[in-house]
């Protein structure tokens, strides 16, 4: 869906309850005022390949931090923040190491053994809440870089300006090619061009 789509039904049909929305302005007040914000959301725990599954590849910690220090190029670090918003305390931990006194992220429920959180909640509503607080200030940033992740995906239509790097390599047509590839050596049928996969 185009983003200015995307944004004229959020506008028309979302509802934000006012104590969200404080929980999100006090925040922005707090961290955010007056600053470049560069927002990351990193979606971990399930998001793996392997045989029998694969929606996204696992991006790296390293390849993350490397997205971020493209953005923070000739950028006032005095006035620039890192929000993060991830489902692994890890990688959390990881940001603030390498960005001291940059990082700021919420204070919500996170994974620390690489299981998914929203699998398994004692309490969906409060994992939801602060999944959409996340949500909406990861929109309030000026340039998101994200993992594979609908939360993150609908940010784009919650600020349609906002300028978003895609730092998963999405692999479904990926793993469609290698089949077909496979399938036709298999037969005996030799490609006539060279598909990197």
């Amino acid at each position: 869906m185009p983003r200015e789509l995307g944004h004229y039904y959020f506008k028309k049909y979302f509802r934000i309850q006012p104590e969200i929305l404080n929980q999100v302005n006090t925040f922005t007040e707090k961290h955010f005022e007056g600053k470049e914000v560069v927002s990351v959301h990193y979606r971990g725990t399930d998001k793996v390949c392997n045989s029998e599954n694969c929606e996204a590849v696992r991006v790296s910690y390293e390849d993350m931090l490397k997205h971020v220090k493209v953005q923070l190029e000739g950028k006032d670090l005095e006035k620039t923040v890192i929000f993060i918003a991830s489902d692994e305390e890890p990688f959390v931990q990881f940001m603030e190491q390498k960005f001291p006194g940059k990082v700021v992220s919420t204070n919500v429920q996170r994974s620390v053994d690489g299981k998914p959180l929203h699998l398994g909640s004692k309490n969906p509503y409060k994992t939801g809440e602060e999944a959409l607080i996340d949500c909406l200030l990861l929109a309030r940033g000026d340039v998101l870089i994200r993992t594979s992740s609908n939360l993150s995906l609908f940010v784009k239509y919650i600020n349609p300006d906002m300028k978003i790097i895609e730092a998963s390599q999405r692999t479904v047509m990926k793993q469609l090619i290698k089949k077909m590839v496979q399938s036709m050596k298999e037969a005996g049928i030799e490609a006539a061009i060279s598909i990197g996969v």
